[in-house]
């Protein structure tokens, strides 16, 4: 949002590509990065795509339940390797990843509505019969 303010503060124009955080970032890092920021003492578990598939997380539309991650899915590979640097000397900056998931967390426990009505992720009682199986 920021460096839109700026794109029309400046008047320029044209694409600008404006993933983050301006070096490689894994989705691994991601979920680190998550629980360092918000439970530290939780203990992350991967599930190879294999596993996944088999308790149907995978299908028919795997995003609907992991809208970030693409694992081995065909046709996504370098999705999110994007060069940013017109965007970067237009003046896009990145803000520290714990900024953005604490008001990612920050926003979802302000809802008032049932978390279940996300239109991602997985829902409460889908994932504790998952981890029931596991």
């Amino acid at each position: 949002a920021a460096f839109t303010l700026t794109v029309v503060e400046k008047r320029l124009s044209g694409p600008f590509s404006v993933t983050g955080p301006g070096a490689e970032y894994r989705f691994s890092d991601f979920l680190q990065d998550c629980r360092q920021t918000v439970n530290p003492r939780c203990e992350l578990v991967r599930l190879p795509d294999e596993k996944l598939n088999e308790l149907g997380l995978l299908q028919p539309d795997k995003s609907v339940y992991f809208p970030l991650f693409y694992g081995d899915t065909p046709g996504f590979a370098g999705l999110y390797r994007v060069d940013v640097s017109r965007a970067v000397s237009a003046g896009l900056t990145f803000r520290p990843a714990r900024d953005t998931i604490l008001s990612a967390v920050d926003w979802f426990l302000s809802r008032t509505d049932d978390p279940d009505g996300l239109a991602a992720g997985l829902k409460a009682t889908l994932e504790k019969q998952i981890l029931s199986r596991l």
